[in-house]
């Protein structure tokens, strides 16, 4: 009897050993459970910010690519209405050596037409006199 006492007694002591190795291990999973949910909720509220930065930061350069297009095709219409007035200006362009002697000629025809005139005022003037 002695020794079924003696093999209860370390049997129930095996037994506490297990239950407080148990208990130990559950208290340890516990605390990594709630070291990982709370390591998990600043993951997720990390992510989240990061979500609303970059949806601001969409909102900004989608801005921005509207309104650089928009620079573009004002550059564009300018650019062509540029090319336009350049082909305008390159048809009526008049070379300077070419202008003037335009310039001469139209002094020297200036000259004739004074000439001219004076010559027909003077005939004028004859002719009031005959008369």
């Amino acid at each position: 009897m002695k020794e079924l006492q003696k093999e209860r007694s370390a049997y129930q002591e095996k037994l506490n050993e297990a239950k407080s190795k148990g208990e130990d291990l559950i208290t340890e999973q516990r605390s990594r459970i709630s070291y990982l949910e709370s390591h998990l909720a600043k993951k997720a509220s990390d992510f989240l910010r990061e979500c609303s930065t970059q949806k601001e930061k969409i909102k900004q350069y989608g801005s921005l690519i509207k309104k650089l297009r928009f620079r573009l095709e004002a550059a564009g219409v300018k650019e062509k209405e540029l090319e336009t007035r350049m082909e305008v200006w390159k048809q009526d362009f008049v070379p300077s050596y070419h202008y003037r002697q335009l310039q001469q000629n139209l002094h020297q025809i200036i000259n004739k037409h004074a000439e001219f005139k004076a010559f027909i005022q003077g005939l004028g003037g004859k002719e009031e006199r005959y008369n």
